[in-house]
C-alpha cells in the first residue's frame, strides 16, 4: 500500500518535472539555450580540469616528500661517511701490503 503511494508520488514528481522543463524550454530562445548550455559545459569542464590538477598535485607532492625523506642527507654527513670509508679502505690496503 505504502509502496504504491510512493510510486505514484514519484510518477507525479517526474511528470511535474517534465512539465516544468517544457515550460522552461518555451520561455527561452535557441540563442539563450545555447548560451546556457555552453556556460554549464564550461563550468563542468573547468571543474573536471581542476580535479585532475588537484589529483596530480597531490601525487606530485607525495612523490617529492617520499624522495626528500629517502634521499635527504646533509653534505657534512656524506663527507663524514666518505672519510670513514677512506680510513677503513686505507687500513685494508695496509693489511694487504699495498701501502
Amino acid at each position: 500500500m505504502e509502496l504504491k503511494a510512493c510510486n505514484k508520488k514519484i510518477k507525479d514528481i517526474k511528470e511535474h518535472k517534465e512539465k516544468l522543463v517544457e515550460e522552461a524550454r518555451n520561455k527561452i530562445d535557441s540563442a539563450e539555450a545555447r548560451q546556457l548550455i555552453l556556460a554549464r559545459w564550461e563550468r563542468t569542464l573547468y571543474a573536471t580540469v581542476e580535479e585532475y590538477l588537484a589529483q596530480y598535485s597531490r601525487v606530485l607532492r607525495s612523490s617529492l616528500e617520499n624522495l626528500w625523506e629517502k634521499d635527504h642527507q646533509p653534505l657534512h654527513s656524506i663527507l663524514k661517511e666518505r672519510d670513514a670509508a677512506s680510513v677503513e679502505l686505507a687500513g685494508y690496503l695496509m693489511e694487504l701490503g699495498y701501502e
